[in-house]
């Protein structure tokens, strides 16, 4: 009894160290997996929306006049198209699909009217690239997007 050295709570202490930072880093891994999917389900419906939007754009008529915004309301939330100018039968369009739960997205294109096409189609995240973008490139102006000439 005198004399022992009593290495079984150490080893206990140690071995619940271990099992909890195993635990504790599971975790973590299934809370960014977690989060990453919602973030891929929010683009992919804000994806979706600009889609549908610029579908309806393209099956209705509208007139070329530029700062004109045309609404689009869905389940899921609304996308904004704004025709920023008008050149030559040819106008720069920006989109802005804003979900319900605040997620944002813009893409923008060039739009011939005569041959009713598409050009130059892009898109942005309102996350990292967007924030370098009005933040360091200084694209964001008079609260709508404005593309790169």
């Amino acid at each position: 009894m005198k004399g022992e050295s009593g290495f079984i709570f150490p080893v206990t202490l140690v071995m619940c160290a271990i099992i909890m930072h195993v635990l504790l880093y599971q975790v973590n891994v299934y809370m960014l997996e977690k989060r990453s999917m919602y973030e891929q389900e929010k683009l992919m419906m804000t994806e979706s929306i600009i889609r549908v939007g610029i579908t309806e754009f393209l099956r209705n008529d509208y007139e070329p006049i530029t700062n004109q915004k045309i609404v689009f309301p869905y389940d899921e939330g609304t996308v904004t198209l704004l025709i920023e100018d008008y050149s030559q039968g040819i106008s720069r369009i920006s989109i802005l699909a804003t979900l319900k739960t605040g997620q944002e997205r813009r893409a923008g294109f060039r739009f011939d009217w005569n041959e009713k096409t598409v050009e130059d189609y892009w898109e942005v995240s309102k996350r990292v690239t967007a924030i370098l973008h009005y933040r360091i490139y200084g694209f964001w102006k008079n609260n709508h997007w404005t593309s790169i000439s």
